[in-house]
């Protein structure tokens, strides 16, 4: 049962990637650490 839901979860996940144009949540979570690292050295810029 909770296997069944599991499956439901990752399949709405991934449709929600897709929309996002991201082939895969791999393609995704990149996306997000290359954000992030952004928004890190813009922090670091306008604190120096």
């Amino acid at each position: 049962m909770n296997e069944i839901k599991v499956n439901e979860k990752t399949n709405e996940l991934n449709k929600k990637i897709h929309e996002l144009g991201f082939d895969s949540e791999s393609e995704y979570k990149l996306y997000l650490q290359i954000k992030e690292s952004l928004k890190q050295k813009i922090v670091i810029g306008i604190a120096s």
